[in-house]
């Protein structure tokens, strides 16, 4: 640690010594620090975003690798305010193409860009933005080896998936690697009759070592087991009674731009409260936001009850990785 509170490290090989990249506390507040700082992007687009974070903040934002899990509807909103708010790198990973359904609600997206890998379609619009981000797509599941270390190596994870087995996963990563994860979902559902009967959000707020999602009956493990064998083995799932866990499996759920774009800022706002330390509520009391739209409520609760993480908290690079053998 030097004086000024910096901190730098070096780690120990046989052939000498490599300076690390960056020194990061990933606990309720998010602190971090870049050892080589990169030069800071020109030109007058951060002026007023550094009215009201400051030099120090943008700057270390643009310092910091930030992977998007899952670049649909919500997904690529919060690629769009990352990328605007001066970030340096972003990771995007999604393995679906571009769908005429999804040209409503997928910032970006054109209908010439059908059949397109959505993270190319993203990094395309950032890189052609020009406001310095670097954007790197992969047009991956994340069940593979080579998006998993894409993500593990960056320093702030979003998840923006709609299935239980993919959060799962990456909660799981990101209790490996001890990296902040910031979790997303959106709930509609149409009554049938052209009315609404549920339109709501929630942003989980992940902390190394504390509760993870399955602590707060995000999802079910039955589910989990479910849509990884709906996925590894589509034909055994579909004769598994085990189909009967994922409620509306073959059906498109319901999307509203609007309702993405309120959960997304949401959790990217979540993000900047770790980072720069504004908001005078403890972020203790901030784990979890709900979001209602029916009953015109936003509320937020407190970290609750965590099981016990010891056995893969910061275990990082091991084979297979994260202990699963599909990942061999």
């Amino acid at each position: 640690m030097l004086p000024d509170g910096r901190l730098f490290g070096r780690a120990v090989f046989e052939s000498g010594f490599s300076p690390l990249r960056s020194i990061q506390v990933a606990g309720g507040s998010i602190s971090h620090w870049p050892i080589e700082r990169d030069h800071y992007p020109s030109g007058t687009h951060l002026e007023a975003q550094e009215q009201l974070f400051g030099r120090g903040t943008t700057h270390l934002l643009h310092q910091l690798s930030v992977a998007v899990v899952g670049c649909s509807g919500t997904g690529s909103i919060v690629a769009e305010l990352l990328f605007r708010l001066g970030v340096g790198t972003l990771v995007l990973v999604d393995h679906d193409n571009v769908e005429a359904r999804n040209l409503n609600r997928i910032l970006n997206t054109r209908h010439s860009d059908i059949g397109r890998p959505k993270v190319d379609v993203l990094a395309d619009a950032i890189h052609a933005t020009g406001l310095g981000t670097i954007a790197i797509p992969y047009p991956l599941n994340l069940y593979s080896a080579e998006a998993v270390r894409a993500v593990a190596g960056c320093d702030i994870v979003f998840g923006c998936m709609d299935t239980a087995e993919g959060r799962h996963l990456l909660n799981r990563l990101a209790t490996f690697y001890l990296l902040p994860y910031f979790d997303l979902g959106v709930h509609l559902r149409a009554d049938g009759r052209g009315g609404i009967d549920e339109a709501s959000g929630v942003v989980h707020c992940i902390e190394p070592g504390k509760s993870t999602l399955l602590d707060r009956r995000a999802y079910r493990m039955e589910t989990v087991r479910a849509e990884g064998l709906r996925r590894s083995n589509p034909d055994r799932f579909a004769a598994e009674p085990e189909a009967s866990y994922i409620e509306g499996a073959e059906e498109y759920s319901p999307a509203v731009a609007s309702m993405n774009a309120l959960v997304a800022s949401t959790a990217v706002n979540e993000f900047l409260a770790r980072l720069h330390l504004y908001r005078s509520k403890p972020l203790a009391e901030c784990a979890v936001t709900r979001i209602n739209l029916m009953e015109s409520t936003t509320r937020t609760e407190e970290e609750p009850a965590a099981s016990d993480t010891s056995a893969t908290l910061g275990r990082g690079d091991i084979e297979p990785l994260l202990d699963y053998p599909e990942l061999g």
